[in-house]
């Protein structure tokens, strides 16, 4: 957008010339400098306007997809399917509606987040954050080599566990591992569990702790494929996760796949697109999101760390995005349960509920606790580019 800038410099250069006074270095400098403030603040303005209009572009996108399918629905009759992609379409409009307001709020000079309308909002860099075993290595460097396309990779791990990773590493040849920035722990959940896995409340902490305005994270399992190519475009990466986590945290499911295709699976535990229905995979998450949660002890690779989540998120924010686009994936492999585990977290988590008031009635069942909240976050679909 255009705007008319006076020409101070010149006109208090010749006002002094007329009056036989020498410039004035000093004066001069300055109005540069605000010159200078003056071109920064319409490029900031510039930005804006370009940023509401692709906002408002993909808003009228996802309405006239949503009105589509909700003329067609009648010919066809609804189903499951058409009603949850439906819900997730309208989750979509109701984030683009909320950034729209924020923009406009930042456009029209309002503080937010701590920054105000003037400020160009800093893109964000993605840390990938997990806990690596030695076990498995060639699942975890097929899913780091992904990460690492999009962002830097952190994993924690007590240190014995960081010994045995990278005396493993050392013997593989250009290892995606060997990338990773290896962080340790205090302690383990060994004596509990068994294995050395870490606690959720250490990967909060570290969230908090490196969690800058200029950072997201992913919290996600290490043997999961990320590929987020078919929702970046042309734009940055980091512009993207600007616009899921400036209205709240996202979250969501893994796909099962094959090993060589990546062709969904179907099993007795997803659903017929191979959608993982009994648990949650991947956090999005900010360090400001991130500082008023609870710790509760639970153990990140075992059961129940990924139910406590959302609900707390959901609990400390109000507010929770189910992302439906299939973006996180997992080479199927026989599921290895130790009950014993299962039935410890579980008895967590029904503590965690009643704790925070939110208990369920009788003793929580994994697929009625997985269901119950993905009904209570906003499911969304991004719109893939064209």
């Amino acid at each position: 957008m255009w705007r008319y800038r006076p020409p101070v410099r010149r006109w208090v250069h010749h006002v002094l010339v007329v009056l036989h006074a020498a410039p004035r270095s000093g004066i001069l400098a300055a109005l540069d400098r605000i010159d200078g403030q003056l071109r920064a603040i319409e490029e900031a303005a510039g930005r804006r306007d370009n940023e509401l209009a692709a906002i408002r572009h993909d808003l009228d996108r996802l309405e006239r997809r949503v009105a589509l399918l909700d003329r067609r629905a009648p010919d066809r009759g609804h189903t499951a399917g058409d009603e949850a992609h439906l819900d997730a379409l309208a989750g979509s409009v109701s984030h683009l509606a909320v950034r729209l307001d924020l923009v406009e709020a930042r456009r029209n000079g309002a503080r937010d987040g701590g920054r105000s309308g003037s400020d160009r909002r800093a893109p964000r860099r993605l840390t990938f954050l997990t806990s690596i075993t030695p076990a498995d290595l060639d699942r975890q460097e097929r899913a780091v080599r992904s990460w690492l396309e999009y962002g830097d990779v952190v994993s924690l791990n007590g240190a014995k566990e960081r010994k045995a990773i990278r005396a493993a590493v050392e013997g593989r040849r250009r290892s995606p591992l060997a990338e990773v920035m290896y962080g340790k722990v205090a302690k383990t959940a060994a004596k509990e569990v068994g294995k050395p896995c870490v606690y959720v409340d250490d990967m909060l902490d570290f969230v908090e702790e490196h969690g800058a305005d200029d950072r997201a994270f992913l919290i996600v399992n290490s043997d999961v494929v990320v590929d987020l190519d078919g929702l970046v475009d042309e734009r940055r990466l980091s512009a993207v996760l600007g616009d899921l986590l400036e209205v709240g945290p996202v979250f969501g499911s893994r796909v099962e796949v094959g090993g060589d295709d990546l062709a969904p699976v179907e099993t007795d535990l997803t659903l017929a697109d191979g959608t993982y229905v009994w648990g949650f995979d991947y956090f999005f998450l900010t360090g400001e999101q991130v500082a008023p949660l609870s710790r509760h002890r639970f153990v990140f690779g075992q059961p129940w760390w990924d139910y406590f989540l959302p609900h707390e998120l959901l609990l400390r924010h109000g507010r929770l995005f189910h992302l439906e686009n299939r973006v996180a994936l997992h080479v199927h492999h026989p599921v290895r349960w130790n009950h014993a585990n299962f039935e410890r977290m579980e008895r967590r988590f029904a503590k965690y509920l009643a704790a925070t008031g939110q208990a369920m009635r009788g003793t929580p069942d994994p697929q009625d606790t997985c269901r119950e909240i993905r009904g209570r976050a906003t499911r969304m679909w991004l719109p893939v580019p064209v």
